[in-house]
C-alpha cells in the first residue's frame, strides 16, 4: 500500500477570509496554494503516485491554541492541489476517506497524511 505524508508550509486561509476577498484576490491566493502544495508534494515523492482511491488525513499546526471552526477551513485548496500534483486520481466523495482537525506546534504548517485504501465492497 502506498502511503505519503507532505508537510506544506503555513495554513491556508479560512473560508471566511478567503470569502471576504475580492474575486481576483481570491483566484491568486487559491492558485499559489495549488503550487505550493504541489511542490510541497513533489518535495516528498508524493507526485507520482496517482491514487485511485485514498485516505486522506489533515491536520493545520497553529501557533496558538484557541477553538477554531472545523468547516471554516475545509481543505478545498489543498485538495485541488494534490489532484493537479497528481497524486489523487480526483477529489469526489466516492474516492476519498477525508477528515482534517487542528493541533498546536511551531512553526504554522498543514500535514497531509495520504494512504491507498481499496475497494469498499
Amino acid at each position: 500500500m502506498d502511503k505519503a505524508v507532505i508537510i506544506v508550509p503555513g495554513i491556508p486561509p479560512s473560508i471566511n477570509r478567503w470569502s471576504r476577498l475580492h474575486w481576483t484576490k481570491q483566484r491568486i491566493i487559491k492558485n499559489e496554494w495549488r503550487i505550493i502544495v504541489w511542490v510541497s508534494a513533489y518535495m516528498a515523492k508524493a507526485t507520482k503516485l496517482r491514487l485511485e482511491r485514498a485516505r486522506v488525513r489533515i491536520t493545520y499546526y497553529f501557533a496558538t491554541h484557541r477553538r477554531r471552526d472545523k468547516d471554516n477551513y475545509a481543505p478545498k485548496m489543498l485538495m485541488d492541489g494534490l489532484v493537479k500534483a497528481g497524486v489523487l486520481v480526483d477529489d469526489n466523495q466516492d474516492r476519498l476517506d477525508l477528515d482534517w482537525g487542528f493541533a498546536q506546534g511551531s512553526p504554522e504548517r498543514t500535514e497531509i497524511v495520504i494512504e491507498e485504501i481499496g475497494r469498499v465492497v
